[in-house]
């Protein structure tokens, strides 16, 4: 488990969703439970598989304020948690279709819970995190009908990623990027970004 509470934001984030998911089963329930970081990778990666969002919320859900919880009991897992928390929460209410104000505000959480510098000597964890909410930022202004503020999400989020080899939110990133690029007849810009 601690190993596993050590590595697992690395494999969760590069799209090992399934391996993440297998490993965090074959640990015993009780174990489990002493690692709040754990309990809240198994939410986030229950919330991943099918039948997805919003069925497999209601079980993730359950895992989530587990990990909030064990927190609140005293354990000292810090800061980091407490951002991937409010990070996979932003998720969770863009899925479910809440208001742009309520994910901005967990975003706003996530963030708080962060160093306030975005540069690559931050911890690899810290900047997965950080990629993460940068992608669903632009995503909910991209929504909000705000794209010079998607745009400037995304361009982040490709770079934090890139930082700290995110392939699935640097992909998003980019996916992203090109889209807008084309949808304003930039087809020349969107080429550029591979």
């Amino acid at each position: 488990a601690e190993i596993l509470e050590r590595n697992i934001l690395a494999f969760f984030y590069q799209g090992e969703i399934t391996q993440v998911l297998r490993w965090l089963e074959l640990l015993p329930e009780p174990l489990l439970l002493k690692h709040p970081l754990l309990c809240a990778v198994y939410a986030a990666s229950i919330a991943l598989q099918p039948p997805y969002p919003p069925k497999s919320l209601l079980v993730a859900e359950k895992w989530m304020r587990t990990a909030e919880d064990a927190l609140s009991n005293g354990f000292q897992s810090g800061n980091l948690v407490r951002a991937f928390i409010y990070q996979i929460r932003s998720y969770w209410a863009r899925y479910r279709g809440e208001p742009p104000e309520i994910v901005l505000q967990l975003i706003g959480k996530a963030f708080s819970f962060l160093p306030k510098d975005s540069s690559a000597s931050l911890d690899r964890n810290q900047l997965f995190i950080r990629s993460a909410l940068q992608v669903n930022m632009g995503f909910i202004y991209w929504t909000a009908g705000d794209q010079d503020a998607a745009r400037e999400a995304f361009i982040e989020a490709r770079k934090i990623s890139g930082a700290c080899d995110d392939l699935f939110n640097e992909s998003a990133s980019v996916i992203q990027l090109v889209r807008m690029s084309c949808l304003h007849g930039r087809l020349g810009e969107g080429a550029l970004l591979d």
